[in-house]
Formats: C-alpha cells, structure tokens, sequence
C-alpha cells in the first residue's frame, strides 16, 4: 500500500498534548502513527489514538 500523504495534527482530545502523523491514502486516513521524536509520546499512541480514525472513517 502506498500512503500518499502524511500529515501532522494535534489529538484534540488529548489532555497531555500528544500529536498525531495522519498517513492518507485516495482521500482517506489508512493508518495514525505518534512521532519517535515527540517528548510527551515517544512514538505510542493510546486508544483513542490508536483506532480513533476508523470511527471517522465508518460511513454507515
């Protein structure tokens, strides 16, 4: 699979400030990863983090 684009953003619902790299492919986020480098996740994610963008993706 070929990510087309990676994207950084801010979790909004994060109390500790964690960032997100958004990796989208045809107009659609495929996968979210956390920066190795960020001090306040060294590269982990949590749960909302993790699976949050399948919630967005659902189009029920």
């Amino acid at each position: 699979m070929k990510v087309a684009a990676v994207g950084a953003r801010a979790a909004p619902h994060c109390g500790v400030g964690g960032n997100l790299a958004l990796h989208v492919q045809d107009n659609e986020t495929v996968k979210v990863t956390s920066p190795h480098d960020s001090p306040v996740t060294h590269g982990n994610l949590c749960i909302k983090g993790r699976f949050g963008f399948q919630h967005v993706q659902n189009r029920v």
